[in-house]
């Protein structure tokens, strides 16, 4: 099945630790995108857009890259949204 040319909001995640002192923003965001692309049965590769908060440092750019994401659409609160 292709899901190219569709979108799609499909996995949910919470992290199960509530304070996380030995972890980075970048790494707890990083743990809650994949374990959302899991409940989706997504992978890193099907993801070609990215939209966030404004926490993260750099905005999405941080992100995109320590994932290693390819994206066609970016967006945050701080870049438009």
């Amino acid at each position: 099945m292709s899901i190219r040319g569709k979108a799609f909001i499909a996995g949910v995640y919470e992290h199960p630790r509530r304070e996380i002192p030995d972890r980075t923003l970048t790494e707890i965001q990083a743990d809650v995108a994949l374990g959302a692309l899991a409940d989706a049965g997504l992978s890193i590769g099907d993801v070609d857009g990215y939209f966030c908060d404004s926490s993260a440092g750099f905005g999405p750019l941080t992100m995109i890259e320590y994932l290693g994401l390819s994206c066609s659409y970016v967006d945050s609160t701080e870049t438009g949204g």
